[in-house]
């Protein structure tokens, strides 16, 4: 009955939920967000039955968040898929491992990436056989790591899954779908109090005090001056201190408990011997629902005021009680909250623990409890050291105000407050300040820890390249080879000084690795990539960037992984895979917003801009504008640079060259490496007509499309139609396979005004298979093929075997029948 009457006056808010559960299909998403008591969960109960009734054989997967969560990774997730875990048996061999060492039903055997278990989670859900209903409440009390997975998938909807989310209203912002409750109608609120049996002159006052909040009206006993959170929590702290002295006590180890499992509950109960009828009655003062094996509060904010209203004391009492009756981890996590003066056997036991956590992909929740085992360590170069541990921890789970946070409790003198200052400014500071900061850390690191200094000058280099300070990129991967590391570490390093085209096989400097490397995953695959993402044939580097991407998500650094994503959709544009490009551009732009990185966001929105561009998007402007924004204060030139080249190639997509020039010409003075990738539209634009096999960029497939373009339209002003012809079906038949309808559009315009037909589409050929195919119907060998087009030969001959079929073909002689 309760649940009914928070429902009054929601008859829109209740249509709406109900058909976006019974229209699971489209894999609907949204956020509910609302003061405390406006009926949040009352909604979600309600949207349960309705599909329930309407949508039989739905699964409803549920969790609810707790404040003690925060050290017990993936709690929340474990509720959630409690129902479907016998269906992990399904999923891909390393994604299983994933999700269950991340639930805990199994030993870890290696590090567990966060974004593996949400990928799993993911693929779990896509997998089931009935629709799915999905259903968070209290969302911002959930454990980090189920919060961040349940975060990704909302941004991220799988088909068949309904997923709805409760939060209440604050200063977090998500950009999903948001349906924010306010206070009902007067009318609503006096049929509600009619139900109650309120009535009289006192009702006026009671409506107008309760600020049309359900919770209110059914709970407050009468109007009054405070603030309507505080008096809600009030009515709640005299209902639960009304009670006597064992419920209240049962109450508190509910609250403290947090998984809502009742056989936790009254384990603890009889260690702190209380009678059998405690849990009945909280059940019969109606605070608490019962079902079996698992318990609910009423309402999500009684649990929370029965928490914070009892006495340090008598927490430390019941977290006690829970310690004995529970093992493992959550035994552990209750003895540090039950403690109350210093205890290094306890702190150190957390620390190990925290190691635990992070190799199941728990380190936000490692985060927690670092800084935990920091607050109960004896000797204060321990507890720095734990705040340290703590703060990288945080920094690589993606918090990077965490990371600050704790960076502030750690002895000013600490070697790790350099570097963890200085892994914060990378990714959301000033990048020439950031390049400064690194050097100094790698500098406290140089004598005792010379493999962890050269990790810290290689992101500095990274800070130089966005700083656009080829100089100081120099000069600190020139650093690297002084340090006392074998030749292995100073070969990298100047691989590193010679810039990112420094060498052209990716899988080779791999091969070559430091050792030192091996501690860490996620450099020896950054290394290589970074070296090499400016080769000449992008092909094989753009094959490595993939593996590198997945690798690095494995490993669970996630404040590193939008660098790769982002040179690999680069490397993508590069070979033509435009599709491609845009869908890991956008993923790269969900995590810097997960992560708060506005650094590696303005280089997300600055690559959209540059695709929007290519295909003639006017929401290139808008992509362009945002990363400006972004990269001016921060001094990220590159974005800056990106953004203009972006700007100008809309502009030439729709045949403004004074406005592409324009755009181009600030370009060298911003960004020498942008400036070197842009020349040939700046040529062009200046009227320039490049060779279409000699540009300078020629293993990019759209430049080529390009400069095959321009040559053929010069040819054509030259009344040269014959040569302009081919010139111009070549670069009509690039854009076709690129799927860059404007650009194919022009060139087909420009071939029928020099008296020609457009080629016969073959959009199931990539542009690079497109290009293979059109010399080897001209009877150029492999290698003359890989000559032309900047590749291998062998390169060239994979490219002819998969070709083949697709053109229902067995040998080269047929090509030259194709009309390529």
């Amino acid at each position: 009955m309760q649940r009914k009457r928070e429902l009054y006056g929601r008859q829109r808010e209740r249509a709406l939920l109900h058909a976006l559960v019974t229209d699971a299909q489209a894999g609907p998403v949204l956020l509910l967000r609302g003061d405390v008591g406006t009926g949040k969960t009352a909604l979600l109960d309600d949207a349960v039955a309705h599909a329930r009734v309407h949508r039989p054989g739905t699964i409803v997967l549920r969790c609810a968040g707790g404040e003690p969560d925060a050290a017990l990774p993936f709690s929340g997730l474990l509720d959630l898929l409690t129902p479907v875990l016998d269906r992990t048996e399904r999923l891909p061999d390393f994604q299983r491992r994933a999700l269950t060492e991340a639930l805990g039903l199994c030993p870890p055997t290696a590090q567990t990436g966060e974004l593996t278990v949400r990928t799993a989670l993911r693929t779990l859900l896509a997998a089931l056989p009935a629709p799915v209903l999905l259903v968070a409440d209290d969302v911002p009390d959930l454990d980090p790591a189920t919060r961040a997975a349940l975060l990704f998938l909302a941004r991220r909807p799988v088909p068949g899954t309904a997923v709805l989310l409760a939060a209440r209203t604050g200063p977090e912002r998500h950009d999903l779908p948001t349906l924010d409750l306010t206070g009902i109608d007067a009318d609503a609120a006096r049929a509600l109090l009619d139900a109650r049996g309120v009535r009289g002159a006192h009702t006026a006052a009671l409506i107008t005090a309760a600020e049309g909040n359900p919770l209110a009206l059914t709970e407050l006993p009468e109007p009054g001056p405070a603030p309507l959170p505080a008096r809600l929590r009030s009515a709640f702290a005299d209902r639960a201190r009304a009670l006597p002295e064992q419920t209240r006590t049962l109450l508190l180890t509910a609250a403290a408990e947090s998984r809502g499992a009742t056989a936790s509950v009254l384990a603890a109960a009889r260690h702190l011997k209380l009678p059998a009828t405690a849990l009945a009655d909280a059940e019969t003062a109606g605070l608490l629902d019962v079902t079996g094996p698992t318990l609910r509060f009423r309402h999500p904010l009684l649990r929370s005021v029965v928490y914070a209203d009892a006495p340090s004391a008598e927490r430390a009492r019941v977290h006690t009680a829970l310690a004995l009756a529970l093992t493992g981890h959550e035994a552990l996590w209750h003895r540090a909250l039950a403690a109350t003066e210093p205890d290094e056997d306890l702190a150190a036991a957390l620390e190990r623990d925290a190691d635990a956590i992070a190799g199941r992909g728990g380190l936000t929740a490692a985060t927690t409890v670092l800084t935990r085992a920091a607050e109960l360590s004896p000797d204060p170069a321990h507890g720095t050291r734990r705040f340290a541990s703590a703060a990288h921890a945080a920094w690589k789970s993606g918090h990077p105000e965490t990371a600050r946070a704790l960076t502030a409790r750690t002895d000013r003198g600490s070697p790790e407050l350099a570097r963890l200052e200085g892994l914060i400014a990378y990714s959301s500071g000033d990048q020439p300040g950031a390049l400064r900061q690194l050097v100094r850390a790698a500098e406290t690191h140089a004598a005792h820890a010379p493999a962890a200094a050269a990790a810290l000058l290689f992101m500095a280099c990274d800070a130089a390249e966005h700083a656009g300070l080829d100089e100081d990129l120099r000069r600190t991967a020139l650093r690297i080879t002084t340090l006392d590391l074998p030749p292995r570490h100073h070969a990298y390093g100047r691989l590193l000084a010679a810039g990112p085209g420094a060498h052209d096989d990716p899988w080779a400097v791999l091969d070559a690795a430091p050792e030192e490397l091996g501690t860490s995953r996620v450099h020896r695959w950054l290394w290589p990539l970074a070296i090499t993402r400016d080769a000449p044939d992008p092909a094989p580097v753009r094959d490595f960037a993939e593996r590198a991407c997945a690798e690095i998500a494995a490993e669970g650094v996630q404040a590193l992984l939008p660098r790769p994503l982002l040179w690999l959709a680069d490397l993508e544009c590069r070979t033509g895979r435009i599709a491609a490009a845009a869908e890991h551009a956008q993923e790269a732009l969900r995590c810097t917003r997960d992560l708060d990185q506005p650094v590696a966001r303005a280089d997300a929105l600055a690559l959209l801009a540059r695709i929007a561009a290519l295909h003639g998007d006017p929401a290139c402007r808008t992509y362009a504008d945002e990363a400006t924004a972004l990269a001016l204060p921060l001094r990220n030139r590159a974005a800056q640079a990106e953004a203009s080249w972006a700007r100008a190639l809309l502009a030439l997509a729709q045949g403004d060259t004074a406005e592409a020039v324009e755009h181009l010409l600030p370009v060298p003075g911003i960004h020498s490496r942008i400036a070197r990738l842009s020349a040939p539209d700046l040529a062009q634009a200046r009227g320039a007509v490049p060779e279409a096999e000699a540009d300078a960029y020629a293993a990019d497939p759209f430049a080529r499309a390009r400069a095959s373009l321009a040559r053929g339209e010069h040819l054509r002003r030259d009344r040269r139609a014959t040569a302009a012809r081919e010139h111009l079906r070549q670069a009509a038949a690039l854009f076709e396979g690129l799927g860059l309808t404007v650009w194919r559009d022009r060139a087909r315009a420009e071939l029928r005004a020099a008296g020609g037909t457009a080629p016969t589409a073959l959009p199931h050929l990539t542009s690079q298979e497109h290009e293979v195919a059109r010399l080897a119907a001209q009877g150029l060998s492999n290698r003359e093929i890989g000559a032309r087009l900047t590749m291998s030969p062998r390169t060239a001959g994979y490219h002819l075997y998969k070709l083949f079929p697709k053109l229902g073909i067995t040998s080269r002689a047929q090509l030259r029948d194709l009309n390529l």
